[in-house]
C-alpha cells in the first residue's frame, strides 16, 4: 500500500510537471507566432507604402513593441 502511494506521488509530480512544461511551450509558441503576424503585416504596409509611419510600425514590430 505504501509502495503504491508513494508510485502515485510520482506519478502525480510527472504529470504536473509536464503540464506546466507544455503551458509554457504553449505560451511561447503564441507569441512567437504574433510576433511573426505582426511583423509580417508592418512589413508589407512598409513595402506597399513606404512612409515614415510604416517604417516606424515595422520597426515597433521588429522590436516587439506592438
Amino acid at each position: 500500500m505504501e509502495q503504491a502511494v508513494l508510485e502515485k506521488g510520482q506519478m502525480t509530480y510527472s504529470y504536473e510537471k509536464a503540464k506546466k512544461e507544455m503551458g509554457s511551450w504553449s505560451k511561447m509558441g503564441r507569441y512567437w507566432t504574433d510576433k511573426y503576424k505582426a511583423v509580417e503585416a508592418a512589413q508589407n504596409a512598409y513595402l506597399k507604402n513606404r512612409t515614415l509611419e510604416n517604417a516606424d510600425r515595422l520597426s515597433a514590430a521588429l522590436d516587439g513593441r506592438l
